[in-house]
Order: C-alpha cells, then sequence, then structure tokens
C-alpha cells in the first residue's frame, strides 16, 4: 500500500494533467507545463494542511496555457467549487 502523501500526489498529478510530466525536470518544460506543476504543488500543500475546503488564491492561473489547459483548468476548478473542495 502506498504512503497516504503518494496517493494524495498522484490525484493531484491526476486531476492537474501532469501525471506524464512525473521524472521531467522542471527547467525542461515548457511555460503551460510549468504552470500546471505549480498548481498541483499548490493543490497538493492545500489538501495536505488544509483539507479539500481550504483556500486557494490563484493570480492568472491560465496565462501561460494553452486554450486546451485553460478549459480543463476551469472546469477543474468550477468542479472544486462546486463540490466543496
Amino acid at each position: 500500500s502506498q504512503h497516504p502523501e503518494h496517493e494524495l500526489i498522484a490525484q493531484v498529478m491526476a486531476v492537474t494533467g501532469c501525471t506524464p510530466l512525473a521524472g521531467k525536470q522542471y527547467a525542461a518544460l515548457s511555460g503551460g507545463e510549468q504552470q500546471r506543476v505549480q498548481l498541483a504543488r499548490a493543490l497538493a500543500q492545500l489538501w495536505c494542511n488544509a483539507g479539500p475546503r481550504g483556500w486557494l488564491f490563484l493570480d492568472e492561473p491560465t496565462s501561460a496555457l494553452d486554450l486546451y489547459h485553460q478549459q480543463h483548468l476551469l472546469r477543474l476548478l468550477k468542479t472544486l467549487t462546486a463540490s466543496g473542495e
């Protein structure tokens, strides 16, 4: 069985679309990929420390994302907001 932290990280990577980026160097990622990794990091820290009901403040979260990932992020945020997470 995995440690709870590993399960949390896997879950956050999946919902943010970062799973394919695992093992890659941050500096080698595109701007949009770095943006997604930063969001995944923020969500993991939030969910680990405050649980799913914590606050997350975002400043231009879609600025470096392509259209597909902008839409994915906005749907994710809408889903998290609607579910109280």
